[in-house]
């Protein structure tokens, strides 16, 4: 995969199913560091079981996965 770093060694079965739109589409979102903690809360009352689970920082357009 061009955009993942698999230090972690995670077999590349379990990679494909990370990667795959099918199974991880609309999981996860962007949102703005200030607004974070109140998404998490309007999606909660919402009763969407939600959390923040990572950040973006700055480097060369790759998931690290450690």
């Amino acid at each position: 995969m061009p955009f993942a770093n698999n230090k972690a060694g995670i077999d590349d079965d379990l990679l494909n199913v990370l990667f795959d739109p099918q199974t991880s589409g609309g999981l996860l979102a962007a949102v703005d560091t200030v607004k974070a903690d109140a998404a998490l809360e309007r999606l909660r009352d919402a009763g969407v079981p939600a959390a923040i689970v990572g950040e973006t920082v700055p480097g060369k357009g790759m998931v690290e996965l450690a």
